[in-house]
Order: structure tokens, then C-alpha cells, then sequence
């Protein structure tokens, strides 16, 4: 298994796309930014706490869509995971293996600063319904 392809968004967002616009995936879904927590998600607890206080963030800054709920509700999980086995001796191993799930879920999501130094968020752009349907 090799590099997952780097999503359009981020192409555009870091300046790749300029450089070589023939690998833009024109046709790539766009999910809606914003997302509900997903049925297996406690509704209370360290998962729950660590959903709201992400979900937040990543809705604000237009990074989180209803594509990416598992994925955000796993890595809180994870962090619930590591706060529960931490203190105990005999299960250093399962905390060090859900820390390290939840760093990942943070890095995935851009909210570690060496994740996000190579992004530069460009502005939302207002979308013409004219030219959109003469471009049909």
C-alpha cells in the first residue's frame, strides 16, 4: 500500500494545483461541509467531550463534512481510550497504541501545527448561479 493521493482541496489550497492543474479532479464529490456525530459515538464521556470540541473547530474552518464523521468519531475514541488505560501499569501498551490513533486522527485533520504550516486557507469563493448553469 502506497501514499493515499493528496485530496483536491489540499492541492488547491497549498498551491500544488497551480503547478500541474492536469492532475485536478474535476469530478471529485464534494460531501457538505459540517456533520452530526455518528450513532456509535457516546453521547457522553471523553469521546463525546473531544467530538464537541472538534467538530467545532473543523466546521469553522471548513475541513469537517459529513464524509469525514467515523473518521473524527474514531480518533476521540481513541483519545477516550487513552484517558481510561493511562494510569495503569499493566496496559501501557493499549494507551500508547490509542495515543498514537488519536495523533493520527489529529494529523488527518490538520490540528497539530506541523499538519497544517503548509496550508494557506483561501477564501470561500461566491458561487454565480449564471455562470454556473452556462457552464453546463
Amino acid at each position: 500500500m502506497g501514499r493515499p493521493p493528496t485530496p483536491t482541496a489540499l492541492k488547491i489550497l497549498t498551491g500544488a494545483a497551480a503547478h500541474n492543474p492536469q492532475r485536478i479532479n474535476r469530478d471529485e464529490p464534494k460531501p457538505t461541509v459540517g456533520a452530526k456525530p455518528p450513532p456509535f459515538l457516546p453521547r457522553r464521556g471523553a469521546a463525546w467531550s473531544a467530538w464537541k470540541r472538534h467538530a467545532e473547530v473543523l466546521t469553522r474552518t471548513r475541513v469537517l463534512t459529513e464524509a469525514d464523521a467515523d473518521a473524527l468519531a474514531l480518533g476521540c475514541l481513541a483519545l477516550a481510550e487513552y484517558l481510561t488505560f493511562r494510569g495503569d501499569a499493566t496496559s501501557w501498551r493499549r494507551a500508547d497504541s490509542a495515543a498514537k490513533r488519536y495523533r493520527a486522527m489529529l494529523m488527518d485533520f490538520g490540528l497539530t501545527p506541523s499538519s497544517r504550516v503548509r496550508i494557506h486557507a483561501a477564501p470561500v469563493e461566491d458561487v454565480d448561479p449564471l455562470r454556473e448553469w452556462a457552464a453546463r
